[in-house]
């Protein structure tokens, strides 16, 4: 059944919004009209984009508007209304209309969340129902909101790393097919019949050359098929591996995983999840090739064995990070371990970060002046060979 997000006024000129399910829309606008609402429109939410997750931005502003508000005093509902009223994404308006109508009806908060639990994290599911048992909702969005704002900090930081080494590649690659179809041309009938041997690196420019001229078929299926392949990758893997693809990234994405990890281990914890749920919580911040291997350390634990046991048999875990959990598991103080570990890996992670921003333009741009170089030498290395036959 289609799904629609309205937005009319009512008798008073206050706007008004909601979510609602229908096969025709005239019937909906009959009812409304009962409830002496006017003006309005629609806006279609497309069913299969309810199964996606939120984007993270998304996410880290609602959580900070919410939280503002219910600091305020606002009730949750007038919350919901507030965030709606001032909310561009018709998407997530009508998940909220949604969540606003069945708390209204007297479901809970978390059965409300649940109704679209594939856009939000389990994380946030499962501490929003924790939250809701112990009354500790102001405290435990405060965590949530650290939690995804750190998170969505590190993911603009890592498109940042490779969103300029992408900029300077296609910049390449548009010179280089420049190059291909309008200069090597113009020399290529003087190089041939020219009686010197011509480089190699000259000979593969023409080949290229006639290739890109005579079969651009190739070139296209070629390029779609590499922005299929990278875009298939991005999907499955992440930006991180992506980015492994840049020297030294390989360590700051082990770093990245574990300060996740850490930091869904600590806002758990301190939120009066039981261990076992908190640690189920933090598998999906791993990548889904390494979730099995996580899981299998979980279920050692599960089974009877220490923290320290169990994070000691995989390679995942490093020996600093189990000598830490050590200490915490032998004073009993968990949460504020894995505090500190993540602040470790935090301070670890920019210093490598800063290190790696300030070293990725400088390496960029000397490849791509040798490659330019390359190209140059190839073109004028027969011409001045030519030359000196005069």
């Amino acid at each position: 059944m289609p799904h629609y997000l309205w937005k009319g006024v009512d008798v008073h000129g206050h706007p008004v919004e909601g979510a609602i399910e229908s096969a025709d829309k005239s019937l909906v606008l009959d009812e409304l009209r009962k409830h002496d609402i006017f003006k309005v429109r629609f806006n279609r939410v497309l069913a299969y984009k309810l199964q996606f997750p939120l984007q993270e931005e998304l996410l880290v502003r609602f959580l900070a508007q919410l939280h503002r508000l219910l600091e305020s005093g606002l009730e949750f509902v007038d919350c919901l209304s507030f965030i709606i009223r001032y909310q561009n994404n018709a998407l997530f308006s009508y998940i909220l209309c949604s969540l606003r109508k069945d708390i209204q009806e007297g479901k809970s908060l978390s059965a409300a969340f649940r109704r679209y639990e594939a856009g939000f994290p389990s994380i946030f599911l499962h501490l929003i129902e924790v939250a809701e048992n112990s009354g500790k909702l102001l405290d435990v969005l405060k965590e949530l909101l650290d939690f995804f704002s750190f998170q969505n900090r590190f993911a603009q930081e890592q498109r940042k790393l490779i969103t300029y080494p992408l900029v300077v590649f296609f910049i390449a690659l548009l010179l280089f097919i420049g190059i291909l179809l309008f200069i090597v041309p113009v020399f290529k009938t003087m190089f041939l019949s020219s009686a010197s041997d011509l480089p190699w690196s000259t000979m593969g420019l023409i080949v290229l050359s006639d290739s890109l001229r005579h079969s651009p078929q190739y070139w296209v299926i070629g390029s779609i098929g590499a922005i299929v392949f990278v875009l298939y990758v991005h999907r499955s893997f992440g930006w991180g591996w992506l980015l492994r693809f840049i020297p030294g990234f390989h360590t700051i994405e082990e770093s990245i995983r574990l300060l996740f990890y850490a930091r869904s281990m600590m806002i758990s914890l301190k939120a009066g999840t039981q261990l076992r749920e908190a640690l189920s919580l933090g598998v999906p911040l791993f990548p889904k090739r390494l979730q099995n291997e996580v899981r299998m350390v979980h279920d050692q634990i599960d089974a009877g064995k220490s923290l320290v046991d169990a994070y000691s048999t995989s390679k995942l875990f490093p020996p600093l990070f189990v000598h830490l959990v050590a200490v915490g598991e032998s004073s009993g103080h968990l949460a504020p371990t894995f505090e500190r570990i993540a602040a470790l890996y935090q301070e670890r992670i920019e210093r490598r970060m800063n290190f790696l921003n300030s070293l990725i333009e400088p390496v960029f741009t000397l490849v791509l002046a040798v490659g330019i170089l390359v190209v140059l030498l190839s073109i004028y290395l027969p011409i001045f060979s030519i030359a000196e036959h005069f």
